[in-house]
């Protein structure tokens, strides 16, 4: 039992509860009796039928609350109440039942009010959000000492700066601590009314947002590049209709705050920035600036074939009237994959871009790479270093650099300027390198400048090899325009000299794979280039001791011939 803080006489027996023996029994007369000694008793000593009355006059966390009227248990055993709901805490209260909170503790849920600021505020204080809308208490709830009475809620009031959006990835306890220390952050909202101003919005998801203004949406509309996964907004939750359009919050972009396509955009009177939008959804597309369309339609509607439903298409900005929007050679619906062209979404692993007709910029179609079994997503599809256009003969990074530096799509017809890609070409040995092999070749000297283990191919086969051949990766066998002597190996040719002697094995002559001292004797044949002396005998021809002995032979040869000369001369004198 307890005595009951709102009144002076708890009992009703006209004794005041600082003067009455036993403020928790109605009595006749207030003297001390035989029948009511043991309770006056038990009042000082904690324990009879009155045991609380001390704890009401002590308040051990110094909330301003005494003991006795933040919890009835006469131990300092705390037992929250579990699982009650905002309406279950207000029914409570409403009756004039307050909740329970710690007496050994000033702010029982530790969201920044304290207990007894909690009870003036009409709220939870064994809840840190006491109206569950992911907002707490604290960063609601403006000045902690002053209780709100009405909420000034207009319309038109703007969303939130960014100083004041919070993201969306922000942990609750980081919000706590928010407005613990940060009073000018604090919200000033309903923390016992989930949504303050009642746009269909709850307050936790109108503070949180990524965007809170039009002009970034705006340009992604303009180029096609509305989002897939939509905008999350920060409106005002002091506002039912923060732009002022008189479309409420929640109508605009529903109650998860973000912008979908096909809605418009609570912070801007005009999402496309052509048609206000509450033209624009009665009549037309808000998402779009095309006219004469609606933004959602028949799914199973695809008039081209492609794939692609005309409504995704017509969000996505590919056209609904050809199949192949960048000319790349692949339709849209096989760019954007399956999945891709179930949900609508571009940029999903895997799919290519159906706005760009070379996604990867190596100057290969997309269409073209998938006809090949090169990868559309990656410019070096066999990781040797060099670039797949690079491989098959069209160019050097220089002239891949500058090839797509300006590309025009007319999603209309289907066709692209500005821009060099290829759309019809194959591999052809002798010609070109392999852009699906590391090593075209085969001599164990990769075509780039890399070194790559266990490469698979699409025939079976693994390959690894060191670097390298082409090692400025221009796709050229570079010569030196004064001696006309090569620079690298030919990664087309085994054998670039043709002296039966394999590049890699030229390279790595006497085990010192050494490309800068042996280029000469694998591109100029074996007499030419450095020789190494070590694992040579004497009898091998590689070796500097074999041609000394030859040297010696011939000097003496020479010497004998002179001399033989000279003997007959004298002789015919």
């Amino acid at each position: 039992r307890s005595l009951n803080p709102r009144k002076a006489d708890s009992d009703g027996d006209g004794f005041a509860d600082s003067i009455d023996i036993d403020p928790f029994e109605s009595q006749a007369t207030n003297t001390i009796t035989d029948s009511n000694r043991e309770s006056l008793r038990g009042i000082f000593q904690g324990r009879g039928p009155a045991p609380n009355l001390l704890r009401c006059f002590v308040d051990r966390d110094g909330d301003r609350l005494s003991d006795c009227e933040e919890s009835k248990e006469i131990t300092d055993r705390f037992v929250p109440a579990s699982n009650m709901t905002t309406e279950q805490f207000l029914e409570r209260t409403a009756a004039g039942n307050y909740v329970e909170s710690d007496p050994l503790k000033p702010d029982t849920d530790s969201d920044g009010p304290t207990d007894y600021q909690e009870r003036q505020l009409g709220i939870n204080p064994q809840s840190a959000d006491t109206d569950q809308d992911g907002l707490p208490d604290g960063l609601e709830v403006r000045d902690y000492d002053t209780v709100v009475s009405s909420y000034n809620i207009r319309d038109g009031l703007q969303c939130l700066g960014s100083d004041m959006r919070i993201d969306p990835n922000t942990s609750f306890e980081t919000l706590i601590q928010l407005g613990k220390d940060s009073p000018g952050k604090r919200f000033g909202t309903d923390p016992a009314k989930a949504d303050t101003d009642g746009d269909g919005v709850q307050d936790g998801e109108e503070v949180k947002g990524d965007h809170s203004n039009g002009s970034d949406i705006l340009a992604d509309i303009q180029n096609n590049r509305f989002a897939s996964n939509g905008y999350h907004m920060a409106t005002n939750p002091l506002s039912a209709d923060s732009d002022g359009d008189g479309i409420p919050d929640g109508e605009e972009v529903g109650s998860d705050s973000i912008l979908q396509w096909g809605e418009s955009n609570p912070c801007a009177r005009s999402t496309n920035g052509i048609t206000p939008d509450r033209t624009a959804r009665a009549e037309g597309c808000p998402t779009s600036t095309q006219t004469g369309i609606r933004c959602s339609g028949d799914d199973s509607l695809d008039g081209d074939g492609d794939g692609l439903s005309d409504s995704c298409e017509i969000r996505i900005g590919t056209s609904p009237n050809h199949r192949d929007s960048d000319g790349d050679g692949a339709t849209d619906g096989e760019e954007l994959g399956e999945e891709g062209a179930r949900t609508c979404q571009i940029n999903l692993p895997g799919a290519t871009d159906p706005l760009n007709p070379d996604t990867d910029g190596d100057m290969l179609a997309d269409g073209l790479e998938k006809t090949l079994g090169t990868d559309p997503n990656n410019p070096d599809s066999d990781g040797d270093g060099i670039r797949d256009g690079i491989e098959l003969g069209l160019g050097d990074d220089a002239t891949l650099a500058s090839a797509l530096t300006s590309v025009t799509i007319n999603s209309a017809n289907g066709t692209t300027s500005g821009a060099t890609v290829v759309i019809q070409r194959t591999y052809t040995a002798g010609r070109d390198t392999n852009p699906l092999s590391p090593d075209t070749d085969l001599d164990g000297l990769c075509d780039g400048n890399k070194t790559i283990q266990n490469y698979l191919t699409a025939d079976g086969q693994t390959i690894s090899c060191r670097d390298g051949e082409d090692r400025n990766l221009n796709g050229i066998v570079d010569i030196d325009p004064i001696s006309g002597q090569f620079l690298e190996t030919d990664p087309r040719n085994p054998d670039t000299d043709g002296d039966g002697e394999n590049d890699l094995s030229e390279i790595c002559h006497g085990n010192s794979c050494n490309i800068a001292a042996n280029l000469g004797r694998a591109t100029q044949g074996a007499s030419s280039g450095c020789f190494s002396v070590s694992g040579a005998t004497p009898t091998d021809p590689s070796s500097m001791l074999y041609v000394f002995g030859l040297l010696v032979m011939i000097n003496r040869l020479m010497a004998m011939r002179v001399r033989k000369k000279e003997s007959t001369s004298v002789r015919a004198y």
